[in-house]
């Protein structure tokens, strides 16, 4: 999602729906602020042109030209080479719920033991992918 000014009722239902929500801005301090906010994720544009599935854009009228003028390839350092595309990460999400079940604990030794397994049980599911989000 493109973060535009003021952030309106869709830019705050997406982001309290659950799912994966970047807002991107020209200024990284208002997309960043906006964010916290709404409780979701900042990207660069180039980065959600490039990962997102469904893009969002929120543009004032006498910007949508150059907006919609196809981006250019990033350089390397010297200028020379396109550099190539980040791999997309692979964010698995899982309800804390699930992974942290309510129990009830009386003693240091079940604390250890309730640590321990979910240690293990987040260390597996990590296998696979970049990363896990518990909601």
């Amino acid at each position: 999602m493109h973060g535009g000014n003021p952030p309106g009722g869709g830019q705050r239902l997406r982001c309290q729906s659950g799912e994966n929500v970047f807002l991107s801005n020209r200024t990284a301090a208002k997309a960043e602020a906006l964010a916290a906010e709404l409780g979701c994720q900042t990207a660069t544009n180039a980065e959600v042109a490039g990962d997102c599935d469904l893009i969002f854009l929120a543009v004032k009228p006498q910007m949508m030209e150059a907006l919609l003028a196809p981006p250019q390839p990033a350089k390397n350092e010297d200028g020379d080479k396109p550099m190539p595309p980040k791999p997309k990460k692979v964010i698995k999400a899982y309800q804390r719920a699930i992974v942290f079940p309510a129990k009830s604990l009386e003693s240091e030794a079940e604390i250890d033991a309730y640590v321990e397994q979910m240690r293990r049980q987040l260390k597996q599911l990590l296998k696979g992918c970049d990363g896990i989000q518990l909601k």
